[in-house]
């Protein structure tokens, strides 16, 4: 209704008026992401159903324990697997920034265990979404932080592209 207008009115001046004060932290704004992909990993392995028929883990329609056939992750947030997917590709896109912008790629993987651990998560939690487009996202975006990322050579560029457009190819 009406109310629910405002509410996103209100919601959106808030993260706007928050990321607008704190320019250079805007990756901060992302952070409490990383309790939403524990959560929804916990979905994943106890395969717990929420009201509701999109929320939680949907199950298919076989009687499998097997996460891989019996369903697909949902989340917390509803609206589905397609939206906590985008949630899920996002928080990966952050955690992957992270680690093209600290001073060393090995070093930080080696230094930073929770965001390896979270960026794990998260993408565990975005292949159980099974959401295609989703996965797009993710693509898309991966591919512009390395296409843009000056920590990686020209010669890495371009293998990640050759990489990718021969996999395409294949698939």
């Amino acid at each position: 209704g009406l109310g629910d207008v405002y509410k996103r009115q209100i919601l959106a001046y808030l993260c706007i008026n928050l990321l607008h004060e704190k320019d250079e932290n805007i990756i901060d704004f992302f952070k409490p992401l990383g309790v939403v992909m524990i959560a929804n990993f916990i979905v994943i392995i106890f395969q717990i159903q929420l009201p509701g028929t999109i929320d939680g883990w949907v199950s298919s329609n076989t009687d499998s324990i097997n996460p891989f056939t019996s369903g697909r992750l949902g989340g917390f947030q509803g609206g589905g697997p397609n939206v906590i997917g985008i949630i899920c590709a996002v928080f990966s896109l952050v955690c992957i920034y992270k680690l093209l912008s600290a001073e060393s790629l090995f070093k930080s993987i080696i230094v930073d265990k929770l965001n390896l651990f979270l960026l794990v998560i998260s993408l565990v939690n975005l292949f159980f979404t099974f959401s295609r487009g989703s996965y797009i996202a993710l693509f898309v975006g991966v591919l512009i932080l390395i296409l843009f990322s000056d920590k990686l050579s020209f010669n890495h560029k371009v293998s990640f592209i050759l990489a990718s457009a021969l996999l395409m190819g294949i698939t």
